[in-house]
């Protein structure tokens, strides 16, 4: 699945699954999702329900951003058998939200990396990841992960410049030193305070 936008729904963005059918007759699959916006929604951005195969090959999310939900991705309870997860060269977004969620035991990790979880500026995570059911926590983060404000040119969904990335602090950090800017444009014509101080 690729490009696609949800902007604005009241509870979830984008769900995955059928939240009335525990065990499925057939198990959910999913494959790659890829330059996808999940913006303002009320509960999350994506959800993925408890009905997938955990002996599917893993599904990637990536290029995307997931910007101003209270759950930027959520893994939701119940009966769960979870394919192996990958967020890559995407951006987690949402003042005082949480980014990744995991509300259930899992078989394989969600793994995140050259990607940004963002903790700092006006759109910083109160929790960057949250799961307190699994010994040890299934959400992997990679040394690859980004923190800092994105200093998005715009947060207005109507804008052409909604969540390109300005802050030259996520130049060369997604895939392969390629610039890391979501679903938007990496425009990166602003440097912190934190880069002019190693001058």
């Amino acid at each position: 699945m690729a490009n696609v936008s949800s902007i604005g729904n009241a509870t979830y963005g984008i769900t995955f699954g059928d939240e009335t059918l525990n065990v499925p007759t057939i198990p959910l699959r999913i494959g790659t999702l890829d330059h996808v916006l999940a913006a303002n929604n009320g509960e999350a951005g994506i959800r993925v329900l408890s009905n997938q195969s955990n002996d599917a090959p893993g599904w990637t999310l990536s290029h995307s951003t997931l910007y101003g939900n209270p759950v930027g991705l959520m893994m939701m309870p119940t009966n769960f058998a979870s394919q192996a997860v990958t967020v890559t060269d995407s951006i987690i977004a949402a003042a005082s939200g949480t980014g990744v969620q995991v509300l259930s035991t899992l078989i394989n990790p969600v793994t995140v990396r050259n990607s940004g979880l963002v903790t700092a500026g006006p759109d910083a995570l109160s929790t960057p990841t949250d799961d307190s059911v699994n010994t040890p926590a299934a959400i992997v983060l990679d040394a690859s992960v980004v923190d800092v404000d994105p200093v998005f040119a715009s947060t207005d969904p109507t804008s052409n410049s909604f969540v390109d990335v300005r802050s030259t602090a996520y130049g060369g950090q997604g895939t392969s030193a390629s610039d890391l800017s979501g679903w938007g444009d990496y425009i990166g014509d602003f440097v912190g305070i934190e880069a002019w101080r190693q001058f």
